[in-house]
């Protein structure tokens, strides 16, 4: 599964940085313009976060670490942002006059949680929430991920695992899918586990080529009307796309990394919120103003998310 590359682990957080900030400028652009083929590209998008959750997450902790520990890391991680981010919200849906803000239903709305609601058919009865099926599979995979790491503990254990993941989630999407590319997200979480746990090291040529016989291929079934492969298509553009990542360092000024890394789980929580459709106007302009509107928001919460964090993690010292 490995073979020779030049490009550093440094290099590759980079990829992933840029690569998650187009992304979810693209899932919020697909969200807008809601109905259009941008759902292909949406879905590429999805697996990358997906993808580079389970990677990051395999590198930075280790199967020995205590459970107690790694939930307490992504507390710390998430636990500030979300506060600001449904204090901001809550705002908003009070100044909007909106219903539901107290409902049972906001609770796990503000918690990630709503794609239980939607799995379960059952209509979320609160504002908050409202479309973040992919937080929820986020905070399964954390939850589950101190037992995933203790089974990957070789090769073949891996390779068992790809595959066996592999089926579970192309039976998913045959027989239990909702209108949303959740099975081939939910498997970009899993080969990005594995992914980190090997140290996959992709070959750039055969990446690229494999990449575009798939899109390729993808175009030519579908100009003659079959349909019926483009998820099996879209899956390979998307890891080839993280093979990608991992073995092409992508020139963009590292200062401006911190910047865009900074507000992308802001921009995901709160762009379904703030898009404009002003009567009279253009789609594309209303479409750039919302895209703006939201960029300036998650920029503002993340500082605000980050002095929070800064707050709740400086000892006091008792004065003297």
């Amino acid at each position: 599964m490995a073979s020779q590359t030049t490009i550093s682990r440094s290099q590759i957080s980079g990829n992933f940085t840029l690569a998650k900030f187009l992304s979810i400028v693209l899932v919020s652009t697909g969200h807008y313009f809601h109905g259009t083929l941008l759902w292909v590209p949406v879905t590429v998008g999805l697996f990358i976060f997906a993808f580079a959750s389970g990677y990051f997450t395999s590198l930075k902790h280790s199967p020995e670490m205590p459970l107690g520990k790694f939930w307490l890391a992504k507390l710390k991680r998430l636990g500030p942002p979300l506060i600001v981010i449904n204090l901001f919200l809550g705002t908003l849906f009070l100044f909007q006059g909106r219903e539901g803000i107290w409902h049972l239903h906001a609770l796990l709305g503000m918690t990630g949680l709503t794609g239980f609601l939607n799995w379960l058919g059952i209509p979320n009865q609160s504002p908050f929430g409202a479309g973040l099926w992919f937080m929820t599979v986020l905070l399964l995979f954390y939850l589950l991920y101190p037992l995933l790491a203790k089974l990957l503990i070789n090769q073949r254990a891996a390779i068992a695992f790809l595959l066996l993941s592999a089926a579970i989630c192309a039976w998913g999407h045959l027989y239990a899918s909702p209108a949303y590319m959740l099975w081939p997200t939910v498997f970009g979480f899993c080969i990005g586990a594995i992914a980190g746990r090997l140290d996959w090291q992709p070959q750039k040529t055969r990446t690229i080529a494999l990449g575009a016989i798939a899109l390729l291929a993808m175009l030519a079934t579908n100009a003659m009307n079959i349909k019926q492969f483009n998820v099996l298509f879209i899956v390979i553009i998307s890891i080839t796309s993280v093979a990608f990542l991992l073995s092409v360092p992508i020139s963009f000024p590292a200062s401006r990394l911190s910047i865009l890394s900074g507000g992308i789980l802001e921009i995901y929580l709160i762009h379904g919120y703030l898009f404009i459709y002003p009567a009279g106007w253009p789609s594309w302009l209303g479409y750039l103003a919302s895209i703006l509107i939201i960029l300036l928001a998650a920029v503002m919460l993340s500082l605000l998310a980050q002095r929070l964090s800064q707050l709740m993690t400086t000892p006091r010292h008792p004065s003297p």
